[in-house]
């Protein structure tokens, strides 16, 4: 019997390494069995007007074509905590412009506050890699500024403090179940993983 074929998705960021690229290491400790995620560098996704929306939207709908993909997601930073309505909603408009131009095949996902607050859920290899001894936040999505806080506190150990481009590495050796289990509420990973599971699964 025929293995079945795995679903191709495409992953878009701000920045290609640092988010498209982090975030598909980690989708696959989870979705490796059925699903082959792709990073993909696609111009725009840091702007936050409608037309960039448009402008990346039509992009990904070349890359699908080309790639032959089921599905893209697009990850944005919040960059702040959920409280802040004004970011929130204007961050929500431009997904809601991209998805109506890439229709059915665009999965949204809103990093709350940026890519270092899913870092900071798994504390213990965050402490391995710095020689830190720092203490599991309650909940990472109400660190308002977690790339500083990262920056700082590993700062205070390590000759080699984090930077964005540790981003990658970080996520090779962290634990998917502890991100899942630790970043959770509205709009958290743990919400994105649960839709996610709904699509893919």
């Amino acid at each position: 019997m025929k293995p079945k074929k795995k679903i191709k998705v495409g992953v878009i960021g701000e920045n290609y390494d640092n988010d498209a690229v982090a975030l598909c290491t980690l989708l696959h400790k989870r979705y490796s069995e059925n699903t082959y995620f792709k990073a993909l560098k696609i111009k725009g996704v840091t702007a936050d007007n409608t037309e960039s929306a448009s402008a990346v939207g039509r992009r990904v709908i070349g890359e699908i074509a080309k790639e032959e993909l089921k599905y893209v997601i697009c990850m944005k930073d919040l960059d702040d905590t959920i409280d802040n309505v004004l970011k929130l909603a204007i961050k929500d408009t431009w997904f809601a412009t991209y998805k109506k131009v890439v229709g059915k095949q665009a999965i949204c996902y809103l990093a709350i506050a940026e890519t270092e607050a899913l870092l900071l859920s798994d504390i213990e290899t965050i402490n391995k890699k710095y020689g830190t001894k720092l203490i599991q936040h309650a909940n990472p999505i109400n660190i308002e500024d977690p790339k500083k806080e990262l920056k700082t506190e590993t700062g205070k150990k390590s000759k080699n403090p984090y930077e964005p481009n540790h981003c990658g590495d970080i996520m090779q050796a962290i634990t998917f179940q502890k991100v899942f289990d630790n970043h959770k509420g509205e709009r958290s990973f743990q919400a994105f993983i649960k839709a996610l599971d709904g699509i893919l699964k």
